[in-house]
């Protein structure tokens, strides 16, 4: 962030790209300060410590339901072909 601060990026601008890549949980708790940037990191920080099993439980399960729902059209398309090449044998 500092970096990039360097290289004139208005406080404002780098704050909002900072915020939009945080968890929503953490940016609704984050926007109700009016902090600077290296405060409001910390205070992130903080945040995700006390709330991580709840933020990891929620991503885990969309991407559990998004493998499954692969699988399930892959053996989908599978019993397709099968049924497919049955058919051709008759």
């Amino acid at each position: 962030m500092k970096s990039l601060a360097s290289y004139g990026i208005s406080p404002e601008l780098l704050k909002g790209l900072w915020m939009q890549r945080l968890p929503v949980q953490i940016q609704q708790r984050l926007s109700v300060s009016s902090d600077n940037l290296q405060a409001l990191s910390k205070m992130a920080d903080s945040i995700f410590e006390i709330s991580k099993d709840d933020l990891v439980a929620s991503v885990s399960a969309n991407f559990q339901s998004s493998v499954v729902s692969k699988f399930d059209n892959r053996l989908t398309d599978v019993e397709n072909r099968l049924s497919r090449l049955e058919a051709r044998r008759r």
